[in-house]
């Protein structure tokens, strides 16, 4: 897994495991600055990343039980933490396959065919591409009352049925999720109100897939085979390479980079914390 991660939970998500929640611990929400100051964090602006892949089908049903557990654990924190929590799907783009000429109808309509959705262009680099409207924007599910759930707006037993439902993204998105792009792009719109000064940031991403993060278009994620037929991942391949290929895919160092650049008002950088909850490959006893 390409791992954003210098502190990362991982929990195994597959058809024959639940999610298991891990309380959040009071050191998440504690910042050691420089020169042995400690400052404690009393307020924490929660973004989680949710993949809405076809493959999540009965999953977020699973995180969302889990997540009955994460008002009581974090509502024990002492001192007291004034938090709130969104969440954004990992849905930025697809780009597969190869087609021509780029921006051609015909070209797009084979798109269209060749991969099983609407929406396609045939970009200038020559392969398969559909964008997402909401790309990186702040999701809110049916019944759940505001885009930012804040904890001090709701009972306990309110908030957990408000975030459980919150987590229901859906699972017609992306088939590869780019959920470090759609942090980064959630993060990054100051019109969002979710970043609050003075808060720390803590991410969580949850997925059962590689990241496929590529803003610059550079390849295709999926393509087929042309003696076979056959589709080949070629995300996958990439993130299990030993990395002496040139990448395609963004470097994580632009995502590490990034949070490292988030500020507060006087100028000192936020304090983040970031998660991952992802499935891995084979865990599933026969």
């Amino acid at each position: 897994m390409r791992s954003l991660v210098h502190r990362t939970v991982l929990v195994l998500l597959c058809g024959c495991q639940s999610y298991v929640a891990v309380p959040v611990q009071p050191a998440t929400l504690v910042a050691v600055a420089q020169h042995s100051r400690v400052k404690v964090a009393t307020k924490a602006d929660v973004l989680l990343v949710i993949d809405d892949s076809y493959s999540m089908s009965g999953k977020q049903q699973r995180l969302a039980n889990a997540l009955q557990n994460f008002t009581t654990a974090l509502d024990q924190l002492q001192p007291p933490v004034d938090y709130q929590v969104a969440v954004t799907s990992t849905s930025v783009d697809e780009r597969f396959g190869a087609c021509g000429p780029a921006g051609d109808q015909y070209a797009a309509a084979q798109c269209n065919s060749d991969w099983g959705a609407p929406g396609f262009t045939c970009d200038p680099g020559f392969a398969c591409l559909r964008t997402f409207p909401r790309a990186g924007k702040l999701f809110q599910a049916p019944g759940v009352p505001a885009i930012i759930l804040k904890r001090a707006d709701y009972t306990a037993a309110q908030f957990a049925t408000y975030l459980a439902d919150a987590v229901k993204v859906g699972v017609d998105g992306a088939r590869q999720p780019q959920g470090m792009e759609a942090m980064k792009m959630a993060l990054a719109d100051p019109s969002s109100g979710l970043l609050r000064d003075g808060a720390k940031v803590v991410v969580a991403f949850l997925s059962d897939a590689e990241d496929c993060s590529d803003p610059a278009h550079r390849a295709s994620s999926l393509v087929r085979d042309p003696a076979t037929g056959a589709i080949i991942d070629k995300c996958a391949q990439e993130s299990a390479s030993d990395g002496s290929n040139l990448p395609a895919l963004e470097p994580v160092a632009t995502y590490v980079n990034f949070l490292r650049a988030l500020k507060n008002a006087d100028g000192n950088s936020k304090e983040v914390e970031v998660a991952a909850l992802v499935s891995l490959a084979g865990t599933c006893g026969t």
